[in-house]
């Protein structure tokens, strides 16, 4: 299980990484070596969980949330669209939702989910599932 406070985010030697230790600031696809989000902000505590991107302005160009040990996001309370990117222990994309309204509801990661990243509407057009992240210092 991975502590979403202490979580590390680097490379293991082993062939499936798992997530590790640190706080990453940047993330990357690695399929594709493009910077997906260069100023990453973190949801690591109930409260900051709960209140995600709701009433906020909208997200710059370059930034994105993480939110670890989550399965599920909702756009409730949002004024714009956001991409969604769910992944894995391993940091494999497992679904990616693009564009989703304001005031959906719930988007659903899947069974394998472990962790998301909220992106502005646009910024994961070129993720798929499968794809493995990065996360960097």
């Amino acid at each position: 299980m991975v502590d979403s406070l202490t979580q590390d985010w680097t490379a293991t030697p082993a062939n499936h990484t798992r997530l590790a230790y640190s706080t990453p600031s940047r993330v990357r696809d690695v399929h594709t070596q493009m910077l997906i989000a260069t100023q990453l902000k973190h949801a690591s505590n109930p409260w900051t969980r709960f209140q995600r991107l709701m009433l906020r302005s909208p997200l710059a160009a370059e930034s994105g949330l993480v939110i670890a040990r989550a399965r599920w996001a909702h756009t409730l309370f949002m004024r714009y669209r956001i991409d969604i990117v769910f992944y894995d222990d391993w940091r494999r994309v497992t679904r990616v939702s693009h564009g989703v309204r304001p005031w959906l509801g719930l988007v659903w990661g899947g069974r394998d989910a472990r962790g998301l990243l909220e992106l502005p509407a646009g910024a994961a057009q070129d993720v798929e599932v499968g794809h493995t992240l990065e996360f960097l210092p």
